[in-house]
């Protein structure tokens, strides 16, 4: 597998009027395995090389979007590290609950600076997910973030659910909604609403939509 992540972030310093931007760039080149221990239980990892652009500098305090936005014209440093994700699965009956941890060894990135102040690390990130498919045709799941995790405007904590059913035997649709936990922060619960369709046309072709709010 192959993906590539970038997180702008804005933190306080102590000066009230002035800000810390950070950009983080991560491009993950992965090999997933997954390993049935008991009729009820599955472990799988991924073990990846994760190649990353690190990026710091002090900003005066303003619209806090286009500091975001601006984030690509830092100057930036680059580090290679090892990493890997694990997830496991356990079935109950008709509930499934699963835990994942992404970022295990937490690799830090350095900064086109020398000032170790500036390295940018990949926090580690653990969700504990359930759900339920006891009704034909229906899924209902949840999960929650065990952690708190960086956002763009203060830590997360994210709380998320949703549901998928069947209605004919071409037509899906599902819906959900995700909201941090931690309103406190400057970000807010900054709440999302989704929703979407599936439907079956000619022969094997599915044809999907969906959604987002917030």
């Amino acid at each position: 597998s192959y993906y590539r992540l970038t997180a702008n972030t804005l933190t306080p310093t102590a000066d009230p009027q002035r800000l810390r931007l950070n950009r983080l760039t991560t491009h993950h080149a992965g090999v997933t395995l997954v390993q049935s221990l008991t009729d009820y239980l599955a472990v799988g990892t991924t073990l990846k090389w994760v190649s990353g652009q690190a990026a710091s500098g002090i900003v005066p305090d303003g619209d806090r979007d286009d500091l975001l936005d601006g984030a690509g014209e830092l100057p930036d440093g680059s580090t290679s590290a090892f990493d890997a994700d694990i997830g496991v699965m356990a079935s109950f009956g008709a509930v499934r609950a699963g835990l994942t941890v992404r970022n295990v060894t937490e690799p830090d990135f350095s900064t086109a600076t020398s000032d170790p102040a500036t390295v940018l690390t990949l926090k580690r990130q653990t969700r504990a997910g359930v759900s339920y498919v006891g009704v034909p045709g229906l899924i209902v799941a949840a999960d929650l973030d065990v952690e708190r995790a960086a956002g763009s405007l203060g830590e997360v904590r994210d709380l998320a659910a949703g549901g998928e059913a069947k209605l004919f035997r071409r037509l899906a649709v599902r819906s959900g909604f995700r909201f941090n936990t931690l309103g406190d922060e400057p970000g807010g619960h900054a709440p999302v609403y989704s929703l979407g369709a599936s439907v079956a046309t000619y022969r094997q072709l599915l044809v999907d939509a969906q959604v987002t709010l917030g």
